[in-house]
């Protein structure tokens, strides 16, 4: 069943649960009880059962949702006439948000659903033409490629759910990661 064919109130309950399930992951990893996740989502578990037949889908469901929101984090970056200001606001996005949509689960290491590989392309190519806009301008280093992104995005992810990292730590670290991307790096 599709989430557009669903009720309203049907629709409302799946939001929840997934909301309910994405806070639990972050605070306490992938490997959560549904039980926990109905008492977060304020649902029976016959509702939580009703929309996702185990944990797997549910993380499915979630890492999606993070996936989408890193490409429209990423369409918006694209349209700003700076490759290197869209670079550092996608990396100061992923340290605020702390987006694990970097992180995968890890039965998802493999082969996942058709739905994340296809926004996975997208991403990967929305990268991809920001850092060559980065590299045609002068801004980004050659040599810097997405997979560089993508770990310097699972190393912020961990510094900001690290508590004992004073705020202000975070950003001079994510500020020395920048300098390392830039064609000169003194700049």
């Amino acid at each position: 069943m599709t989430e557009t064919s669903l009720r309203s109130d049907a629709r409302a309950n799946r939001a929840r649960i997934v909301a309910a399930a994405a806070e639990l992951f972050a605070e306490q990893g992938f490997e959560i009880s549904f039980n926990a996740v109905a008492q977060r989502a304020g649902v029976g578990n016959a509702t939580l059962y009703r929309h996702f037949d185990g944990l797997e889908a549910l993380q499915e469901a979630v890492f999606l949702g993070r996936l989408c929101q890193v490409e429209h984090t990423l369409d918006a970056l694209e349209r700003l006439d700076d490759p290197a200001e869209g670079l550092r606001r996608l990396l100061l996005w992923t340290l605020e948000s702390a987006d694990f949509g970097f992180l995968k689960p890890k039965h998802l290491q493999g082969e996942a659903c058709p739905a994340i590989e296809e926004i996975r392309i997208r991403i990967r190519a929305s990268l991809d033409r920001l850092l060559e806009q980065g590299r045609a301008r002068g801004c980004v280093r050659a040599g810097i490629d997405r997979e560089d992104i993508a770990l310097a995005a699972s190393v912020l992810v961990q510094l900001a759910r690290n508590q004992d990292v004073p705020p202000e730590r975070k950003l001079t670290f994510l500020d020395t990661l920048l300098r390392g991307f830039r064609n000169d790096p003194q700049g």
